[in-house]
């Protein structure tokens, strides 16, 4: 008699358990409730699956990328200068399918990024009737701006996309570096001599 009734107390316990699990189930299904993560508000998935977030134009992104949001205080980075401080992330940041990919799996759980890694500030960013044209670029660069190279060829950074047909891959962003101090002069000196290891700009001397 005992052990019946112990078994009896054993089935509705767990029958019970049962019920308050498939309560809270339907509960935390249909409420959808909206939470904040670092600055982002959001709403939950499913009961199963992680906190999800979805990037909007509304976003924080200083809430993960703080160094790069910094930049646009510091007057010594691109992004800092007077004439970039009416542009925010999405503007140069194009909210592609790349972009989204990178944030797709955005969780409570995730670490916090360091840098963005798998999207591109693509030229047409940069080089619109907004902002700047290679014309104009060409025309008013500095005299001390030009790249010299060891036999004193002298090179304006701005033309080197109609030199020859290996140039075409090299982006503004490649010697204008948006988030981190750095004269342009130089970064675009750098990005030469790692092709033109010995400082010598005809590419013949070489090859």
């Amino acid at each position: 008699m005992n052990k019946k009734l112990f078994l009896g107390s054993m089935l509705l316990g767990v029958a019970l358990v049962a019920a308050l699990a498939g309560c809270a189930q339907q509960a935390l299904s249909s409420t959808g409730s909206a939470i904040d993560w670092n600055g982002i508000t959001s709403v939950q998935a499913t009961p199963k699956d992680k906190v999800k977030f979805k990037l909007t134009e509304e976003s924080e992104c200083d809430a993960c990328h703080d160094s790069e949001v910094a930049s646009a205080q510091n007057e010594l980075c691109l992004a800092g200068i007077e004439d970039h401080q009416d542009i925010g992330c999405l503007d140069c940041h194009t909210k592609d399918k790349a972009l989204e990919g990178a944030h797709r799996k955005l969780s409570a759980d995730s670490k916090e990024a360091d840098s963005l890694k798998r999207t591109e500030v693509t030229d047409q960013t940069c080089l619109n009737e907004d902002c700047h044209n290679y014309d104009e670029m060409i025309a008013n660069i500095p005299d001390d701006k030009l790249l010299v190279d060891a036999n004193g060829t002298t090179v304006n950074p701005h033309e080197i996309h109609n030199v020859g047909t290996s140039h075409g891959d090299i982006k503004c962003s490649d010697c204008h570096l948006t988030h981190k101090e750095g004269e342009a002069y130089q970064t675009a000196t750098d990005k030469c001599l790692s092709c033109h290891h010995e400082n010598v700009y005809e590419c013949g001397t070489c090859h």
